[in-house]
């Protein structure tokens, strides 16, 4: 799949309905706040996490954490 992972992750949001919220570091950037990050925080239904993370890991991408 091409593109940058914000484009992949857009595209999978919305093939299934999923409106996700944006947190940590790239969420502060919107409020010209620079953090280097390595990483891409959302918050969503556990049910909505389900049906993306079949074509997250499939991407190659492990689960870190998962509260």
């Amino acid at each position: 799949m091409s593109g940058s992972l914000f484009q992949i992750l857009g595209k999978f949001f919305r093939n299934n309905d999923v409106r996700p919220v944006l947190v940590g570091g790239y969420a502060v950037i919107s409020y010209h706040i620079q953090r280097m990050t390595f990483d891409v925080d959302f918050i969503m239904t556990r049910e909505n996490c389900c049906s993306l993370e079949k074509n997250i890991l499939a991407l190659g991408y492990v689960v870190f954490c998962r509260n």
